[in-house]
This record gives C-alpha cells, sequence and structure tokens, in this order.
C-alpha cells in the first residue's frame, strides 16, 4: 500500500468523522411539535396547579418550550420564571428565564422582572408585592375566580410596570385572553 493510498484513507476517515459530527450537532436535540403558547400555557397551569399535581412535569414542559417553541416564545420563558419563582427554585434559575425573555423581545415587563432579580440593580418593588400579587391571581384562578383574577392581573401589570403600561399582548391576544376569563 503506498502512502498516498493511506493518507487517502485517512483523509476518509476524518471525513467522514467530521460529517458524522457535524449531522450530530445539526440535528435537533429533542423532539418537538409547535403549538400556539397558550395552549402550552394552560398545559403546564393545570400540570402545576390541578390534581394531581406535577410541578416537574409542568416545569419541564414551559422549559422545552422556552427553548423549542416559536410562538409566544417570550411569554413562555418569562412565565417559566414566574413558575420557577413561586416554587422556589434559587432565583438565578427565574431570572435566566426572565433574561431570555428579555431578549428574544424586548419589553418593559421582562425587563422590570430581570431589574428586580438581578444582583447589580435595585429592585423596582419590593419582592413581597410582586409575589404576593401573583400568588393571589393564581389562587383566584385555582377557585375559577375569573373576576378576581383579571383584577389580580391588572395588579401584577401595574405593579411590574404602572398604571399605564403597554400591553405584550398584541390586540387579538388580548381579545382571546378576555374571552378566556369571560369578558366580552
Amino acid at each position: 500500500m503506498t502512502q498516498f493510498t493511506r493518507k487517502k484513507r485517512r483523509w476518509r476517515s476524518v471525513f467522514a468523522l467530521a460529517i458524522g459530527l457535524a449531522g450530530a450537532a445539526c440535528a435537533p436535540a429533542e423532539p418537538w411539535t409547535p403549538r400556539p403558547y397558550y395552549d402550552i400555557y394552560d398545559e403546564a397551569v393545570n400540570l402545576y396547579y390541578k390534581s394531581p399535581r406535577r410541578p416537574e412535569e409542568a416545569l419541564a414542559l414551559m422549559d422545552r418550550a422556552c427553548r423549542l417553541n416559536a410562538n409566544g416564545q417570550d411569554l413562555l420563558c418569562y412565565n417559566l420564571g414566574v413558575l420557577r419563582e413561586l416554587r422556589g427554585d434559587p432565583p438565578r434559575l427565574a431570572l435566566a428565564a426572565y433574561r431570555r425573555a428579555s431578549r428574544i423581545r424586548p419589553h418593559a415587563i421582562y425587563t422590570a422582572a430581570v431589574r428586580r432579580l438581578a444582583p447589580d440593580t435595585p429592585s423596582a418593588r419590593p419582592k413581597g408585592v410582586y409575589l404576593q400579587t401573583v400568588q393571589r391571581l393564581l389562587n383566584s384562578c385555582r377557585n375559577d375566580n375569573r373576576r378576581a383574577a383579571l383584577i389580580y392581573l391588572r395588579r401584577f401589570v401595574e405593579t411590574q410596570l404602572g398604571p399605564n403600561a403597554e400591553s405584550p399582548l398584541s390586540a387579538d391576544e388580548r381579545r382571546r385572553f378576555a374571552q378566556s376569563l369571560g369578558q366580552p
């Protein structure tokens, strides 16, 4: 066997290995079927709060959706952060989700959440007010008290952004959200 043939074989092996590695790196890491963000959110809330409670599954779903679902990805990442905070996870995990939401679609509510948890910036609002409002909102949802849930949702947005804040939702998304709460 000549030296040329050996080099040719070696290059073929290196080339095949490189193609295999590139193929593995470019292949999707996990299967995901795109869905509307509100379907994912609804499923996660049901997993997290309804009996039998499965908070780990809810967080796994929201985490995958935050990484892989293009529809409403910023909202999914933000809500992942909210769930992480409510569960009592280390603040850095919620902060990472809030930062990702802010990178995907810069918005004041995401920036406020980042500022509240980032150690190098002063908190815009006391942590207790934020978590208390979110907890009341979630309890209202659990008890199917839509009117109270809407009130606490408005308070939550005002707590984060002020009373005249711009909504992160489009007009159509706001309409669908209001319909889901039983509003006209």
